[in-house]
């Protein structure tokens, strides 16, 4: 219990850019690994690169280097306590390299980076995917996301987020977004936990069924998934 306390209690304060849906970026040489959000590391203090090891990172469509390679960049225009402004850009594609997807957007902060802070962000991409005896196909995406972070101490922050694909709702006349909390503690000198719950609609499952050829008719429009992430910083 003791050693507990003294690990809490050295653990190094949580800051607004080791966040990915925010305007504020990495100190200059900093670095954070992300289990399955996007990991970061600081080339200066405005600029850092960015890659997602698994899972997806919630604001673009990059979906993890298991799916194939992807490289993502943010340069923070303006930043500072009262809040930030920046802009981003990512390329992936599959191990085949039969598809690829480019996306950008801009994201803008109010608040500092150990204050509550509300942030939006807005953007657009273009996946190409090469069919067999087929020209390319482009698909555009769209998407607007907003959060708002709740912190109650400097090792702890709670997020609240939505995210929606205005383009393809239109489109589809249904939903294509989530929404979801997450809370977010720091142990030790680099250690981060987050735990949460996300609703989202199931777009992946139901291209999963119609691949398998199974009636996807029965999925429900929403549905709860539980999300954790482990990610280290230094």
């Amino acid at each position: 219990m003791l050693l507990l306390m003294m690990t809490i209690a050295q653990a190094k304060n949580l800051s607004s850019g080791e966040f990915e849906d925010t305007g504020h970026t990495l100190a200059a040489g900093q670095k954070q690994i992300d289990v399955f959000r996007a990991s970061q590391f600081a080339i200066s203090n405005e600029l850092e690169l960015s890659t997602v090891i698994l899972g997806n990172s919630g604001r673009d469509a990059r979906g993890g280097l298991l799916a194939g390679p992807n490289l993502g960049l943010e340069y923070a225009i303006q930043e500072g306590k009262q809040g930030a402004l920046s802009v981003g850009v990512s390329l992936a594609s599959d191990w085949q390299f039969t598809g690829q997807t480019l996306g950008g957007n801009v994201t803008w902060t109010k608040g500092g980076p150990g204050s509550n802070r509300f942030n939006l962000s807005g953007g657009g991409s273009v996946a190409t995917v090469k069919l067999e005896n087929v020209d390319r196909v482009n698909v555009p995406g769209t998407s607007l996301y907003a959060s708002y972070h709740i912190v109650p101490s400097k090792k702890t922050t709670w997020r609240i987020y939505g995210g929606l694909d205005p383009l393809n709702t239109v489109r589809s006349e249904a939903f294509q977004g989530s929404l979801g909390f997450d809370w977010n503690h720091g142990f030790g000198e680099s250690a981060r936990v987050s735990l949460g719950l996300r609703l989202q609609t199931p777009t992946r499952l139901i291209a999963v069924f119609d691949s398998l050829d199974v009636d996807s008719s029965g999925l429900p429009a929403v549905f709860p998934v539980p999300t954790a992430n482990l990610f280290f910083t230094w």
